[in-house]
């Protein structure tokens, strides 16, 4: 992998890994985003967004940098501490 990064879900206060990716392939990247938030708004629908699980792309080496978050509110958005 070029730029292997993690895609994790939050829904009980700890982060899960959910799968791995090579984010240098940007088309797959943005299907796994896509992806990931539908399955979300699919599984949650009808709850408060407060009750909904969080998500997040991090680098996948020993700094583990999160890249981007996605929340029900937001979407997808940068880390702003990145």
């Amino acid at each position: 992998m070029i730029r292997p990064c993690t895609l994790a879900i939050n829904n009980s206060g700890s982060w899960k890994t959910l799968g791995k990716f090579d984010a240098s392939y940007e088309h797959q990247a943005v299907q796994i985003m896509e992806a990931a938030a539908m399955l979300l708004v699919n599984l949650n629908a009808g709850k408060p967004p407060k009750q909904w699980p969080t998500l997040r792309i991090c680098d996948d080496n020993a700094g583990g940098a999160v890249q981007m978050y996605w929340s029900r509110e937001r979407g997808w958005y940068n880390n702003p501490r990145a």
